[in-house]
């Protein structure tokens, strides 16, 4: 791109190196090599393939989250049936009498 402006100012070249590619194929050379990765592996490979994670414990978060809604919509439920109740209504009542 920064050829074909030169060029369209223009300028004139004898000879045009393309060094594209140096950085990923110098610097993954380096950066792999000190985090014991294949070289022949793409730059920061080691931060990319992460041990994955444990399914069984995947599971049982999902499980404990799983149980702590049905928590929360049964304690909805009794809150509900709660101001329905003639009891706690009379509760209510006389304590705001008080």
């Amino acid at each position: 791109m920064a050829s074909s402006y030169l060029l369209s100012l223009g300028a004139e070249f004898d000879l045009i190196i393309n060094i594209d590619g140096f950085n990923e194929t110098v610097l993954s050379v380096l950066d792999n090599s000190n985090h014991q990765t294949s070289i022949s592996d793409p730059r920061a490979w080691h931060a990319r393939a992460l041990s994955m994670i444990d399914p069984r414990s995947t599971a049982d978060a999902a499980r404990l989250l799983n149980l702590r809604g049905n928590r929360q919509q049964m304690a909805r439920n009794m809150c509900r049936i709660q101001n329905r109740s003639a009891l706690r209504n009379g509760i209510s009542a006389s304590i705001q009498q008080e």
